[in-house]
Formats: structure tokens, C-alpha cells, sequence
């Protein structure tokens, strides 16, 4: 599954993310914008971890 890195607009809003190999779920750790990324996973019903991955 390919989801697109995150990118900023010049304001710094979220505006694209490319996650990759994200079969297994995201780790948020070093996402930047964590909170939004992991409310629109939660939305899609994607799995999203902080530190280990769930199993």
C-alpha cells in the first residue's frame, strides 16, 4: 500500500502524505502534523501506532 512523505503548504498546513510499506499499520512517531494524520487513519479505519507496532 503506498499513501504519499507529508508535505507543508508555505501557511504549514498538512496539504499531502505518501506513506509506504504501511501494510501493517503507520508509525506516527516521526510524522510531522501526528495528531491530523492519525484522525484521518482513524477515519479510514488504517491502523496507526506510536512506538511498536500492534500486533
Amino acid at each position: 500500500m503506498v499513501l504519499k512523505a507529508s508535505e507543508n503548504g508555505a501557511d504549514g498546513v498538512l496539504v499531502g502524505i505518501e506513506l509506504l510499506c504501511a501494510g501493517h499499520g503507520v508509525k506516527l512517531n516521526d510524522l510531522p502534523a501526528r495528531e491530523t494524520v492519525r484522525q484521518i487513519l482513524s477515519i479510514l479505519k488504517f491502523p496507526a501506532y506510536e512506538g511498536l507496532p500492534l500486533s
